[in-house]
């Protein structure tokens, strides 16, 4: 599952397109990348057969009508606004 955030934080770098940009995103973009990395996280332990929570199991296998990124910006945006 480590693996998979750090495949999933690499495959969003600037540099990948741009040899001069930096390795990380841009912090302004912190969200959006927590959601794809968390997402990747998440599809990875459904993968391993580590997921035990039933409606995220089917949010992966994509038989719940939610999209999991979906699902993960809510309670992200949810538990930043508890922070604010």
């Amino acid at each position: 599952m480590l693996m998979a955030g750090v495949n999933s934080l690499a495959s969003l770098s600037p540099a990948l397109s741009n040899h001069e940009a930096s390795l990380l995103p841009d912090l302004a973009d912190v969200r959006a990348v927590s959601v794809e990395v968390a997402a990747a996280v998440v599809r990875q332990a459904v993968e391993d057969g580590n997921a035990l929570h039933e409606a995220i199991i089917e949010m992966v296998k994509g038989k719940s009508g939610v999209r999991l990124e979906d699902f993960i910006k809510v309670r992200w945006d949810k538990l930043i606004g508890l922070l604010d």
